[in-house]
């Protein structure tokens, strides 16, 4: 096993869990199993993310993307007066230092500090040195700032490249879901390539250029479904492993559904203990006390146990 392909192994595993931020291991395994779907399309470009944070999903495109391929972080970074709805809180010097960590060098890093509002598919483009094959979409939440990143991404990907919008089922930000049914009424294919979504993933959809969905949907049901996509039958449930796909709709296009809700049980049990962890952490970190040892050593190690027990 070469050292890249050991250092994605082992973040995929376990080190994401060390770093601040929003991932689980479902969404891991669907983004890796995009990129192999890619490689054997013959799909390349540049990987990228609008919002950054700490990097925990941004680590992984990175070390997705190979030598030739660049990775381009954009985020608002110290100038949180932006930050309206806030929606996380991007650091450049924790991301860089994470980088270095679990990538083991920033050569490839490319990036653009500021609003993404003020961007366009060619300024993402110039930055990363061309066309992009993975771009995820984390940044404000707000539904103006979600339909120009849509927009932007539009522009900015190359064929069969795909879109990973963050938080489109979230209740805590509706404004995702606004601002991509706005995109997908008034935009879509005005600009740049006409997306299609094909696969709801935990809180994420993935959006491609429409030519390529089917190809990402039977990739996916050959994989988790072990069958083909035209051998399945739409609004039918599936049984994979751990959990139910729904071949169903969303925006006039065919998707697979990835249901949260039908795992074990014991898988269900442990998210629930896990997610009230999260909760006292968070509640904990917001006290006086917690901000007070937030930037000490003590904090630091403190941190570090509570990413093992209680990771974000």
């Amino acid at each position: 096993m070469s050292r890249t392909s050991k250092r994605l192994s082992d973040y995929a595993e376990r080190h994401y869990k060390k770093v601040d931020g929003w991932l689980g291991p479902e969404t891991i395994s669907q983004v890796m199993t995009i990129n192999a779907c890619q490689r054997e399309l013959g799909i390349a470009g540049h990987v990228g993310e609008i919002g950054v944070h700490h990097g925990k999903l941004f680590i992984l495109l990175y070390l997705l993307a190979d030598g030739t391929e660049n990775a381009l972080a954009i985020d608002i970074f110290g100038a949180q007066d932006l930050n309206v709805d806030n929606s996380g809180k991007g650091d450049l010097a924790v991301l860089t230092h994470n980088l270095k960590s679990y990538a083991g060098e920033t050569a490839r890093l490319k990036i653009i500090s500021g609003d993404s509002t003020t961007l366009t598919g060619e300024d993402l483009t110039g930055a990363a040195g061309g066309k992009l094959r993975l771009l995820s979409i984390d940044g404000g939440h707000l539904a103006r700032i979600v339909r120009h990143d849509l927009n932007t991404a539009a522009t900015s990907l190359g064929e069969g490249g795909v879109v990973i919008l963050d938080d489109f089922f979230n209740p805590e930000f509706p404004g995702v879901g606004e601002g991509t049914n706005q995109f997908f009424l008034f935009d879509n294919g005005r600009a740049g390539e006409k997306l299609a979504p094909f696969l709801i993933g935990m809180n994420k959809v993935y959006l491609t250029t429409e030519a390529y969905a089917s190809r990402y949907i039977d990739h996916f049901c050959r994989k988790d479904l072990g069958r083909p996509f035209a051998s399945t039958i739409k609004f039918n449930t599936y049984a994979a492993r751990h959990h139910a796909v729904f071949v169903t709709e969303l925006f006039g296009a065919t998707v697979l559904a990835y249901s949260p809700d039908r795992f074990s049980l014991g898988y269900r049990l442990g998210r629930s203990l896990k997610a009230k962890a999260r909760k006292i952490r968070g509640s904990l970190g917001d006290t006086r006390l917690g901000r007070h040892l937030r930037n000490s050593r003590l904090g630091g190690l403190i941190a570090q146990l509570a990413n093992r027990i209680a990771p974000y």
